[in-house]
């Protein structure tokens, strides 16, 4: 199912606010925040957007990666999101390292 563009344009109004919010009331790092920085880089990516999609779906893992652990599917899933955005990018062997590792967390879970 494809949203239309004036529907991706208020997911990401909606994020860019839900982020702001967080980042105002929330401590680096929690993981709300990161689930906020990871929802907001899965809308820019849908749209296109790689390079800030990158930027916070990086921060997202990182948090999550802190908060959970490295094996936590949290992270895994993170990890998955940014790598499919590495790989739009041409980050491809970046992007299949990050994606060997979701397999193994996921194999491990």
């Amino acid at each position: 199912m494809s949203l239309s563009t004036s529907r991706w344009d208020e997911a990401e109004a909606f994020h860019w606010q839900a982020l702001a919010i967080r980042r105002d009331l929330l401590e680096p790092e929690n993981p709300y925040l990161a689930h906020s920085l990871y929802n907001l880089g899965f809308v820019l990516r849908r749209r296109g957007d790689l390079e800030p999609a990158e930027q916070y779906l990086r921060e997202a893992v990182e948090i999550f990666r802190k908060v959970h652990g490295e094996e936590h599917y949290v992270t895994a899933q993170g990890r998955a999101g940014l790598a499919g955005v590495l790989l739009e990018r041409g980050a491809v062997e970046e992007a299949v390292r990050l994606r060997r590792h979701v397999v193994v967390t996921s194999r491990a879970g």
